[in-house]
């Protein structure tokens, strides 16, 4: 897994899922992403 989702807690994500987050997060000029789910539980 790269350094680049490494933190408290890990997840397993695609490659092409990866780069996009990545991407995202760089035309942001964003450090970190916070994810909400919903409907589970």
């Amino acid at each position: 897994m790269s350094e680049f989702l490494k933190g408290d807690e890990e997840m397993n994500i695609t490659d092409q899922a990866r780069d996009v987050l990545k991407q995202l997060l760089q035309e942001n000029d964003a450090k970190n992403i916070r994810v909400y789910f919903a409907g589970f539980g």
